[in-house]
């Protein structure tokens, strides 16, 4: 599993903290005023310090990491139906609750096995769903930002219109309600939603 920093007894995920990164990263939030908006504050130092990080990079290890980064925002549905030792290599990458049942069901694996970043990357594509077109959901969803607070709103549509516009409002709004899935054009976007409404619902605030 990977390892989790801990913030005043609540625990902060490495993927939490990358999905916090993107969001920074997508808005042009360079240095995370408005990402770390709203957020307890050894997260938003933790944010802040990771862009830092980044900031010192050169440009092309600052894109090496952005496309890492990218890589691991393809959704993996929490339903994937995976052979066991697979879905043990990607039990880090789901929810905490899904990924210990995923592991507790896994056969152990071979020693001295090492999990490269293509074998995880090949499959989180196996593992998503060979979507159908989603298009007329996200439209639907997308009026649906109304309902979130101005502030919230204003960033979600931010994110969307760097993406496309109405199909990644939609796509966003679905993340955010906790919807997965989606098509091959959308389904990052959703994956992007829900990691905005962990940083929103969070316990530790």
């Amino acid at each position: 599993m990977q390892r989790r920093p801990c913030y005043s007894g609540s625990v902060l995920s490495t993927a939490f903290l990358d999905g916090l990164v993107f969001a920074a990263i997508v808005q042009d939030d360079r240095h995370g005023p408005t990402a770390s908006r709203g957020l307890a504050p050894k997260v938003g130092a933790a944010l802040r310090e990771r862009l830092r990080e980044l900031d010192a990079l050169t440009r092309a290890q600052r894109h090496e990491v952005v496309r890492a980064l990218v890589a691991k925002l393809v959704a993996i549905p929490t339903d994937a139906e995976l052979p066991p030792r697979a879905a043990l290599i990607l039990a880090p990458s789901v929810p905490r609750e899904v990924g210990r049942r995923w592991a507790a069901n896994a056969p152990e694996v071979r020693r001295g096995f090492r999990v490269t970043r293509a074998v995880k990357s090949v499959l989180r594509h196996l593992a998503a769903p060979a979507g159908v077109d989603s298009s007329d959901e996200e439209r639907e969803a997308a009026g649906r930002v109304a309902e979130l607070s101005p502030d919230r709103a204003a960033v979600v549509r931010r994110i969307a219109v760097q993406h496309g516009g109405e199909r990644a409002l939609g796509a966003l709004m679905l993340g955010i309600e906790g919807h997965e899935g989606g098509d091959e054009a959308t389904r990052r976007l959703r994956r992007i939603g829900r990691e905005l409404a962990l940083v929103w619902g969070a316990a530790w605030r």
